[in-house]
């Protein structure tokens, strides 16, 4: 294994023999996408229960339809997701012996503490066990504010925008400043029955506006701030089309230059026509082409590391957005 001999400082010039990125399966890449755009992706597993039987999913392999057709069984509860330190060790340690500066770009803590907090864990175990390589200092643990597609989209612009010239540290994690900033993370359900069952909606008034809503197909809008999980709905929009509509004008509205931006749709669910999730997603996939035919549309799915938590009937929406994202009030 080479050692490490060179300091990284804000100024060193980065290149594919100097840095290596590091992400997990929050971002919604495939393993094959990751090794793609170069980065190392740390894995780990999605479980639940049903009828009592324990069923556990590596995250990132083909199982997800499968995974999303479960989770929908009204027989599923407690889905979790578990990560994994020895994961992170690994990956950091090979990089760190190929004398690379280790960025590692997840979530914020208020999203998923789990992830972070086992990234830096392994960057602390690493100190410990192998001081020649400077772990402490050649570690870099940076926080994107963004999660599932809104990730992705992210770090493909990101690995998009290293690769046109040179970059140094500092401009990496200006640009990574920049891009949590702006990207925009839109959601909405289309059933609240997954939920209901996790806990989420448990009180009368909660279980009175459900019904409310899915009598007169009222859908809620939300948005993801920087730092915190989903706010309360932003916006309520009657009717399937209507909420279509919906998102593509407020794409017209916030976007940055919206006629040639590239946005992600994710849908939480099997591709399957036949769900309501995969549906819809293309109806705005469409919907988008027809006002933007200039707009480059990602499509993709939810990864069940943050399905577990959203459900099988949720669609998301993300792009680069004028302003600043609003910190959780």
């Amino acid at each position: 294994m080479k050692k490490k001999t060179a300091y990284f400082s804000d100024s060193t010039v980065l290149d594919k023999d100097n840095l290596a990125l590091v992400t997990d399966l929050t971002s919604g890449f495939s393993k094959e996408l990751a090794q793609t755009l170069g980065f190392d992706l740390v894995t780990f597993s999605v479980s639940f229960k049903n009828n009592g039987e324990t069923i556990e999913y590596k995250d990132g392999n083909e199982e997800s339809d499968s995974f999303y057709v479960q989770l929908a069984d009204e027989k599923t509860v407690d889905a979790k997701t578990g990560s994994s330190i020895e994961d992170f060790v690994r990956i950091f340690k090979t990089r760190l012996g190929e004398g690379k500066l280790v960025v590692y770009l997840g979530v914020t803590d208020s999203l998923s503490a789990g992830m972070r907090n086992a990234a830096m864990t392994a960057r602390q175990m690493i100190c410990d066990e192998c001081p020649d390589l400077h772990a402490d200092e050649n570690v870099l643990i940076l926080a994107t504010h963004c999660i599932a597609g809104g990730l992705g989209l992210n770090l493909k612009m990101l690995r998009r925008w290293l690769d046109e010239s040179p970059r140094t540290i500092v401009e990496l994690k200006e640009k990574v400043t920049f891009l949590g900033n702006h990207m925009a993370h839109i959601f909405t359900l289309f059933s609240y029955d997954y939920m209901k069952r996790s806990g989420r909606f448990a009180s009368t008034k909660d279980q009175l506006k459900i019904a409310l809503a899915k009598t007169m197909k009222i859908y809620p809008v939300m948005l993801s701030p920087r730092n915190g999980p989903l706010q309360p709905t932003w916006k309520k929009v009657r009717g399937d089309k209507a909420l279509i509509r919906t998102f593509v004008d407020i794409y017209a509205e916030t976007a940055i230059d919206p006629e040639n931006a590239t946005v992600e749709i994710d849908y939480s669910g099997p591709t399957d026509i036949s769900f309501v999730a995969y549906r819809k997603a293309d109806e705005l996939r469409k919907e988008l082409g027809a006002r933007f035919p200039n707009a480059k549309v990602i499509t993709a799915q939810t990864s069940p590391s943050v399905g577990c938590h959203v459900g099988p009937d949720e669609i998301s929406f993300f792009f680069l957005q004028k302003d600043i994202r609003p910190d959780m009030n």
